[in-house]
């Protein structure tokens, strides 16, 4: 989300300066194709993801990417009187304390154990759930 806003307030600054508009910073896409194809290229080299992006699942990425890109579609449609519903304010980051930690896995092998309380996700391996998982052994 830091990527895109920083476009949209140098924007504003240079338009407070009276810089002409076709010399103002090009708008940043914020589709999901735009932004993985971002962060794919940052992170190897920003020293921000450098360290630790491949300890973790590929999913969580593709998850924060997807949210991130919803949200800013989402405050365009509402600026543009498209989406119906309440108006929707500029996209934000979650609050540490009162955000639920989730993640959607959408590739990879999935398995559910036959006894209906643990599931194999990838890169995490075998985890129990809260929840029994007896309908989605029944699934295909």
């Amino acid at each position: 989300m830091a990527w895109v806003t920083a476009s949209w307030w140098q924007r504003a600054a240079e338009t407070s300066y009276g810089v002409a508009e076709a010399e103002l910073t090009q708008w940043r896409p914020w589709s999901l194709p735009s932004l993985r194809k971002a962060f794919n290229a940052a992170k190897h080299v920003d020293a921000r993801f450098a360290d630790w992006w491949e300890d973790n699942s590929k999913e969580a990425y593709n998850t924060g990417l997807a949210n991130a890109a919803a949200a800013f579609d989402n405050y365009a449609k509402s600026k543009q009187g498209k989406r119906r519903g309440r108006k929707m304010g500029a996209p934000r980051f979650k609050q540490k304390r009162k955000a639920r930690p989730a993640c959607r896995f959408t590739t990879g092998t999935i398995r559910v154990d036959a006894d209906g309380r643990h599931v194999t996700l990838p890169r995490l391996g075998t985890i129990r759930t809260h929840e029994p998982t007896g309908k989605l052994l029944a699934r295909p």
